[in-house]
């Protein structure tokens, strides 16, 4: 009875009716999400579709499915080389996906000419509002200025890629955004600290306000490019003890440049709130992580295009880095080797392994070229004029299940098309 109850729910489970329809259904997401990412970036479809649990949710029932109908067939014959192949590479696929989806790193590093960097920012330099790409830091510190916690306390926030007022208003199309994942209200509430966030702005800037800090925050409207930099600002109301205050806080950027042209003062950057005995203090920024390597910039190369009717400084045809890479102290083990004068062009990125990572390593693409900007202007004692090269860090874990699924279901293809004519 209960082999026959199993047999019956595999069959439902792995019908070829419920394969038909997951993909049917797959495709019309895949072309809706055409359209949004033309209309509002890569990094919204990422958020209101391909990251959605109910996204996943839907990959998840089709590799079921797909183990389900290769259940129905055992024992397998020769016969069903055509049929097990293509599944078995669409379950592989899958578990590639999801590895990527929740192991993969991808991160910004931006480095001036003459100058080294090895910190590396979850996101892009401009999109950082999903998963684990930003948070807000939290210091406990005692009356005679002593912190009473040797690390910070890390709270994480996925904010979405919108000012909220935009939800609200019902401004934004394609999408019911509400089945998207955002922290919203209280974050944190542990030992009389609790961290609320209120509102938020993807896009804004900062003018002159009567309040004490003397500044505010003003929306501005949702902009899918890199340029100009855009300034993350979120509400929150902090309260330590019986004490609360609510501030706007600005997300920190990545690097001096943008910092620089986002003009956001330096006492905007750390909000303190004071309690009984103690005060803590909260900065709000991307997630970022050091790397086994630093990265020196020796020379950048940018060919503008000469046919361009625009501004030529916004239409480089070519732009590339000659770089070193030498092992730091985040190393481990410090044996790795050093390399010298590696060139990293818009198409021709470099892979290496990260010292600081056993096991891990990165394809690195060169994705912005900015400047040249006066020397002084950044905090650089250089000539007459500096670029900042900006990289692209991508760490795949799952790229090869997912090249391997790939190919299983090509050539799944070809054997049972192969198959079918020897066997009408």
């Amino acid at each position: 009875m209960l082999v026959s109850l199993v047999h019956a729910s595999l069959k439902v489970v792995g019908s070829l009716i419920l394969t038909v329809a997951i993909l049917v259904l797959l495709v019309a997401i895949l072309l809706w999400g055409m359209a949004v990412e033309a209309k509002y970036g890569a990094t919204v479809a990422k958020f209101g579709i391909y990251g959605s649990w109910w996204f996943n949710t839907l990959g998840l029932i089709l590799g079921i499915n797909s183990a389900a109908a290769l259940v129905l067939r055992w024992p397998w014959k020769l016969q069903h080389l055509g049929f097990i192949t293509p599944h078995l590479g669409l379950i592989v696929l899958l578990v590639g996906c999801f590895v990527s989806r929740h192991y993969g790193i991808e991160a910004t590093l931006a480095v001036f000419e003459g100058q080294s960097s090895d910190l590396a920012y979850k996101g892009s330099s401009q999109h950082v509002e999903l998963d684990g790409q930003q948070h807000f830091s939290l210091r406990v510190i005692s009356a005679d200025g002593s912190e009473k916690t040797g690390e910070p306390i890390v709270v994480p926030f996925t904010s979405g890629p919108f000012n909220w007022d935009d939800y609200r208003e019902a401004t934004l199309e394609f999408l019911v955004w509400s089945l998207a994942h955002r922290d919203r209200g209280i974050l944190y509430d542990h030992d009389g600290v609790r961290l609320e966030v209120l509102d938020y702005l993807s896009n804004s800037e900062i003018v002159p306000a009567a309040d004490p800090s003397g500044f505010s925050a003003r929306a501005l409207p949702f902009d899918k490019s890199d340029s100009p930099p855009h300034l993350r600002q979120a509400y929150v109301r902090l309260t330590v003890d019986d004490r609360s205050e609510e501030f706007w806080m600005p997300c920190s950027s990545p690097d001096r440049l943008e910092s620089l042209s986002l003009a956001i003062p330096k006492k905007l950057l750390r909000k303190s709130v004071a309690g009984k005995g103690r005060r803590v203090n909260l900065s709000f920024a991307p997630e970022s992580f050091h790397i086994g390597y630093t990265i020196s910039l020796r020379k950048a190369y940018r060919k503008l295009d000469p046919g361009s009717k625009l501004d030529p400084r916004t239409r480089p045809s070519f732009y590339g880095s000659e770089i070193d890479l030498v092992p730091n102290e985040y190393a481990t083990p410090s044996s790795f080797p050093k390399y010298e004068n590696l060139l990293v062009t818009l198409n021709a990125p470099l892979d290496f392994a990260d010292p600081a990572f056993p096991g891990r390593s990165y394809r690195m693409f060169q994705s912005t070229m900015n400047g040249p900007y006066n020397p002084e202007e950044v905090g650089l004692k250089l000539g007459e004029s500096a670029y900042l090269s900006g990289f692209t860090l991508n760490y795949d874990p799952g790229r090869g299940l997912t090249y391997l699924g790939c190919l299983l279901i090509c050539a799944g293809i070809v054997v049972a098309y192969f198959v079918k004519l020897k066997n009408p």
